[in-house]
């Protein structure tokens, strides 16, 4: 059973739709979530389409708490949860939510569960980051969160939303999980190299054929021209789109290309200097996707890399999964998923709140 809130909560939360979708108290569970209360509702964004939300907090808290704002990955899986997974992902998003003690929102990407727009496979990275800066907005007015304590987490491509977004919000701390401090261009230009390398190409040929990818990328991502133009009657050009993962006729990782382009353009890098807050910066040491060194290009970006810890989980990959070696990670050969790395979030936001 569900209810819908009283008019006053819908304006307080700024959450409630015009017409029939509005906040409701989850009572059904459908995420299998113990010992927290949901709230989802519904965000208007600037695209004037609404994004849904869902809330949590400790059950039966009644004073108002410091939030974590998770932003999530490249791909359009939802944010919501399955019951039945127990990879390594949907355990550290149980983690956080279940044993942080804090309000933590999640907003759908547009087009998936129950937010609406076009479908997420024809949206582009600006799209998603405005939903974020929306969702955001909302949260900062709900009367469960102390609007001056929110913590924003931002894992894989979330984590370069994450400066952007606390660029503007000024939050209590910033946290990242397999993210890049280079540009778009700079990182899908350094996972060629490392990808073909793990494939056994010798290092004397990756060298050879990098700067015909480099060539690449600039006019891709840089100049803003599409792949199926580049590669159409340049033979260099076709071989090197044939040896990027993730590369189809229309797309690459399921998203458009004016993803990609606007991800490059949206410029996080310049980003990093401006934030203020506490940051952590956590990856795995076996993550081939985001490698090490581009986490820590976030330190060096940071104006006093006082402020920033560095978190490195031991054979750790991606997608919070452990393995035996680094070509075990790249195969997802034998692993299991890295049950206490959210432990380990959670004790950075714990020490930063007792600093606060």
């Amino acid at each position: 059973m569900s209810f819908a809130p009283p008019l006053a909560l819908c304006v307080a939360l700024a959450i409630c739709a015009p017409s029939s979708a509005v906040a409701q108290a989850d009572t059904t569970n459908p995420e299998r979530l113990r010992g927290v209360q949901v709230l989802r509702g519904a965000v208007a964004t600037d695209a004037g389409f609404h994004v849904q939300t869902i809330l949590t907090r400790p059950a039966g808290t009644t004073r108002r708490l410091p939030a974590i704002y998770f932003i999530q990955w490249l791909s359009c899986d939802p944010v919501s949860l399955t019951p039945t997974d127990s990879g390594g992902w949907t355990l550290m998003l149980r983690g956080l939510i279940e044993r942080s003690g804090l309000v933590v929102m999640r907003t759908e990407k547009p087009g998936l569960g129950g937010s609406g727009g076009p479908p997420c496979d024809q949206l582009g990275y600006d799209t998603d980051l405005a939903a974020h800066r929306a969702a955001l907005r909302v949260l900062r007015t709900s009367p469960w969160v102390h609007p001056d304590s929110i913590i924003i987490y931002g894992a894989s491509m979330g984590g370069t939303m994450a400066p952007l977004l606390a660029r503007d919000l000024s939050p209590l701390g910033v946290i990242v999980w397999g993210t890049t401090g280079y540009s778009w261009r700079d990182h899908l230009l350094a996972l060629d190299a490392r990808v073909l390398r793990f494939r056994g190409v010798p290092n004397a040929t990756v060298e050879a054929v990098l700067p015909v990818h480099r060539r690449f990328h600039d006019a891709y991502l840089v100049e803003r021209r599409n792949p199926p133009d580049l590669t159409r009657g340049t033979a260099a050009f076709d071989s090197a789109w044939r040896r990027m993962i993730g590369t189809e006729a229309t797309n690459q990782y399921g998203r458009p290309f004016a993803f990609h382009q606007q991800a490059h353009h949206a410029n996080w890098v310049a980003a990093w200097p401006a934030i203020k807050s506490p940051v952590l910066v956590a990856y795995g040491e076996y993550d081939w996707i985001m490698a090490p060194d581009e986490h820590l290009r976030i330190r060096e970006l940071v104006t006093d890399p006082s402020r920033v810890a560095v978190l490195a989980r031991p054979r750790t990959d991606h997608h919070f999964t452990v393995f035996q070696s680094q070509a075990d990670a790249f195969a997802e050969r034998g692993g299991r998923p890295d049950s206490t790395v959210i432990d380990a979030i959670l004790d950075w936001v714990t020490q930063l709140r007792k600093v606060r």
